[in-house]
């Protein structure tokens, strides 16, 4: 290997780290100041709450709705989901209602045929 050579490879991986870094860093920002946060997890970059849900979910779910509440917030990739445990939250939510804080909806009538 010639000396040019070598010197491009650690140029390359000082730039893979200094990628990753910035990643991270922007993870992190993003997670700090998200809009009304709840209580959750602490989610890792990359692979977020994925190393904690494993293989099973529902149990994973009752455990932090013991631990959280009816209300909490993992993280999948860089997307935040909010859990809702509780009847009476989903219900609030899809109520129909237009005088809401959720997203605007209208009553559906049903005609059985």
């Amino acid at each position: 290997m010639s000396f040019a050579s070598i010197v491009s490879m650690v140029d390359l991986i000082t730039i893979i780290k200094a990628l990753i870094f910035l990643y991270v860093l922007k993870y992190y920002y993003k997670y700090f100041t998200r809009k009304s946060p709840l209580p959750g997890p602490f989610p890792l970059p990359l692979i977020c709450n994925l190393h904690q849900i494993r293989l099973n979910p529902a149990q994973y779910a009752k455990e932090h709705r013991k631990k959280y509440g009816d209300m909490y917030e993992i993280w999948v990739g860089s997307n935040r989901f909010v859990v809702l445990s509780h009847p009476s939250l989903i219900h609030q939510i899809y109520a129909p209602n237009t005088k809401t804080i959720f997203f605007p909806r209208s009553e559906i009538k049903w005609v059985n045929i």
